[in-house]
């Protein structure tokens, strides 16, 4: 037996560094990018997502991938990771894998947008980082913001906050046993990804002819008209524009 057990670990030797780049209208998206919509100059105060259950395509065939856990960064456990930042901090891009096949034979990469259901509502406080960030938490019984974008200006704010909804317990504080009505965990898979290709993050894509000030808030609401538009663009029941693989 713990022959059998070292030789799994040891099948995870293979290392890769995968670099995501958010991008709005071709441009590098910074804290100091502005962000022309509805005639008004937004800045980012807010842009995170988890990502969670990493495979790769090689040989024809999907393999298991875990994310590499640093002391420094406290970004990831094995199964999930948060990228991005809160202006005016740095943000944080990219995350390192391992997995069981060399990175020189890997032509696609898929992930979810989120929380798997069996880490999504345990209590926070007892989570490792990055789960344990407050911030990117509704409830026990909803669980995690899956994503966490907020836009400003000096007058007012537009926020987007993805998660699952329709979540079945005795009370807000307590955890469903059964799966959301609405997960809103999202699927992504990544074609002609390979170890020196980029994921690049397209914000314009997402928030596009969108009227922030008609429109200011999604909190997944699954009858928001906005959180539809939103959904649509990530890829809930519809394909996807948000990440995209560097030619």
């Amino acid at each position: 037996m713990l022959l059998v057990s070292c030789n799994q670990a040891d099948i995870f030797n293979n290392t890769l560094i995968v670099n995501f780049k958010p991008k709005y209208q071709q441009q590098e998206l910074t804290c100091d990018s502005h962000i022309t919509q509805t005639n008004k100059l937004w800045q980012i105060n807010q842009f995170q997502f988890y990502i969670s259950d990493v495979s790769l395509m090689a040989d024809n065939q999907w393999h298991s991938a875990k994310f590499v856990t640093s002391a420094a960064t406290q970004n990831s456990t094995e199964r999930v990771a948060l990228l991005g930042g809160v202006c005016p901090q740095p943000f944080n891009w990219q995350v390192t894998l391992q997995s069981t096949v060399p990175a020189t034979g890997i032509k696609q990469i898929r992930f979810s947008l989120g929380v798997p259901f069996d880490l999504n509502h345990q209590n926070p406080m007892t989570q490792p980082s990055p789960l344990n960030q407050p911030d990117m938490f509704w409830t026990w019984q909803l669980g995690h913001k899956f994503m966490r974008l907020e836009l400003t200006t000096s007058q007012q704010d537009w926020i987007f906050h993805l998660g699952s909804t329709g979540c079945q317990s005795a009370s807000s504080m307590r955890a469903p046993s059964t799966q959301c009505k609405h997960p809103n965990l999202v699927d992504i898979t990544l074609e002609n990804f390979q170890a020196d290709k980029t994921i690049q993050v397209d914000l314009f894509q997402l928030i596009r002819s969108i009227d922030f000030l008609d429109e200011p808030a999604c909190q997944s609401e699954q009858h928001s008209a906005l959180c539809q538009k939103l959904f649509s663009r990530l890829g809930i029941d519809a394909k996807q524009q948000l990440f995209s693989v560097s030619q």
